[in-house]
Formats: structure tokens, C-alpha cells, sequence
């Protein structure tokens, strides 16, 4: 039994502890009073590691893992998973493409905007979004 429990211990831990593999190049876009937000798309192109500096509420100084839905007219998605009593809803973060998204601050009924800053996201790696995202 001691022998079952700790392989699924360390099981857990291994699958816990998998870094999303990019598939993509890092996208920063700058938004108002010096928000940026920095993008990599990872796993297929299927979700992206999503980091937010300047901008308000609790994504503040976080990078995120997102869900990417690309919908009919090409615009994107990005949303993650929140437990809200015993059921789990998709919250949805940000959308846009082609250069302009937009943000939903937690407790702000206005969407902000944000374009794509070419070098800002030369100087970006990919490294330095990995390292900072703890799943």
C-alpha cells in the first residue's frame, strides 16, 4: 500500500509540476498608464502563458496559464477555469487579434486596450515568461 501511495505521490508531483512547452513567439502589448501584457503561446498553440504587470485587481504581477479559443472572425479568446462553490466557470480574461486586445479587469465593467508593441516583444524571451509562471 506504502508502495502505491508514494508512486502516485510522485506521480502528481511530476504531472503538477510539467512546464508548458511554447509554441510561438512572445507578443507584448502596451496598454494605458504603462500596463503591459506579455503572451506565449504554448501547448499547440492551444493556451497561453499570459503575464500582466501594471494593470489592476489580482492578475497584477501574475502569469497566468489561459485557455485560447479562436472563434469564427478570428479573434481570440482567453479565458481560464475558476471554482465557484461546487461547479467551475470559464472567466474570460481578454480577447482580440491581429494586434488590439482587449483586458477585463476583475471589478471593472470597461474593457481596456491594448496593442502589440513590436520591440518591446524583440527584447522579450520566452525563457523569462516560463520561469515566471508557477502552476
Amino acid at each position: 500500500m506504502k508502495t502505491i501511495l508514494s508512486l502516485f505521490l510522485v506521480s502528481g508531483v511530476l504531472f503538477a509540476s510539467a512546464k508548458p512547452v511554447p509554441s510561438g513567439e512572445v507578443k507584448v502589448l502596451k496598454g494605458p498608464e504603462g500596463a503591459k501584457i506579455s503572451m506565449l503561446e504554448v501547448n499547440d498553440g492551444n493556451e497561453a502563458l499570459v503575464q500582466f504587470k501594471g494593470v489592476k485587481g489580482d492578475h497584477n504581477g501574475q502569469t497566468r496559464l489561459l485557455k485560447i479559443t479562436t472563434m469564427t472572425n478570428g479573434e481570440q479568446e482567453f479565458t481560464y477555469l475558476k471554482k465557484k462553490g461546487s461547479k467551475m466557470i470559464e472567466i474570460l480574461v481578454m480577447k482580440g487579434g491581429k494586434g488590439y486586445y482587449q483586458f477585463l479587469q476583475p471589478g471593472v465593467e470597461n474593457w481596456l486596450s491594448f496593442n502589440y508593441d513590436e520591440k518591446l516583444s524583440e527584447k522579450a524571451t520566452k525563457e523569462s515568461i516560463l520561469d515566471a509562471y508557477k502552476p
